[in-house]
């Protein structure tokens, strides 16, 4: 450019970002929150920087993943030991220990379905939580799918 030309100023991206949702709509990329009428560059819902960009900067969310699969892992722990319970353990007859597996797996089970519709259904207040908070519920989780092998080795340890 030659000396003296003007340069047209720089659009601020938040007004930019505005404008774009004014004239299309759209939904944020995280919690799927209907974003019209946005006056911030942040979701109101879940509190993620929003960016006029093709994608998002954030990476998946591995928490929550986390969260997913050690309670998935649960389930599945949980309906395998109702399964040896009944299929290898009541044969010799049902004790005392036989039916606590029941219970306890049974028990564990219905709990780790619950908190699998918990994480569904309130997955937009989780992803408010910090990180922090969001590790300490993942590590409960966990906690939650290893009880049952807690129990199934005491049960060896004093049977």
């Amino acid at each position: 450019m030659a000396a003296g030309e003007h340069h047209p100023p720089t659009p601020d991206p938040h007004e930019l970002l505005r404008a774009f949702l004014a004239a299309r709509g759209g939904y944020c990329p995280r919690c799927r929150y209907d974003l019209r009428g946005l006056t911030s560059d942040v979701c109101p819902e879940c509190r993620v920087r929003l960016y006029l960009t093709v994608g998002t900067p954030d990476p998946p969310d591995g928490m929550y993943m986390s969260a997913m699969i050690l309670n998935t892992v649960g389930i599945a722990t949980s309906v395998f030991l109702m399964l040896f319970a009944l299929l290898f353990a009541a044969p010799w007859g049902v004790g005392e220990g036989v039916l606590l597996l029941l219970l306890l797996a049974g028990s564990l089970a219905a709990l780790h379905v619950g908190v699998a519709v918990a994480l569904v259904r309130k997955r937009r207040a989780y992803w408010r939580m910090t990180r922090r908070a969001q590790g300490w519920v993942a590590a409960g989780i966990g906690s939650l799918t290893l009880l049952p092998y807690a129990f199934v080795f005491l049960l060896f340890l004093l049977g």
